[in-house]
């Protein structure tokens, strides 16, 4: 998707069956997170994971909280699957990923288009404390069977 060179966005889904989130690759963060179906007025408009209809989910109760240079989010941690790209497209596929489910985002999240973001740095930068999941699917010898790869152009048309 194109928001004007603003941001660019991925399709990922969480869970099973499948639930389909949009989220920002940033390179600055390790985690993954979306909104839960519990967050609070903030997450209006965006899709939530819900832990009870995923068969695969493993809640752990703990609490995590990630702060941004414009903002925050917050909530609890689980494992589920992840997969990169959306239900009808190539996935690579991660089980046992360890991901936030927010019940809070800043009021500045509130607009943007995305549902989550999804951490491509080092684990040790993780605030939600688990191996990122592009790291996980590593771990797990994934990337040899599946390929993820992300084209960012200027133009709805690339």
């Amino acid at each position: 998707m194109d928001y004007h060179d603003y941001e660019y966005v991925s399709n990922i889904t969480i869970g099973t069956p499948q639930q389909h989130f949009v989220i920002v690759p940033d390179t600055g963060s390790a985690d993954l997170w979306v909104p839960g179906r519990d967050c609070d007025s903030s997450c209006k408009g965006k899709h939530k994971f819900s832990m009870k209809d995923s068969s695969t989910f493993v809640h752990s109760k703990s609490r995590w909280v990630i702060k941004y240079g414009d903002g925050e989010a917050r909530g609890v941690k689980g494992t589920d699957v992840v997969r990169l790209g959306g239900e009808n497209e190539p996935q690579l596929v991660i089980p046992n990923s360890v991901f936030g489910i927010a019940d809070h985002i800043s009021p500045d999240y509130k607009t943007d288009p995305t549902d989550g973001v999804f951490g491509l740095a080092f684990a040790s930068l993780s605030s939600i404390k688990g191996l990122p999941p592009l790291l996980n699917a590593i771990k797990q010898g994934r990337y040899f069977t599946s390929l993820y790869q992300t084209f960012c152009g200027n133009s709805m048309n690339e």
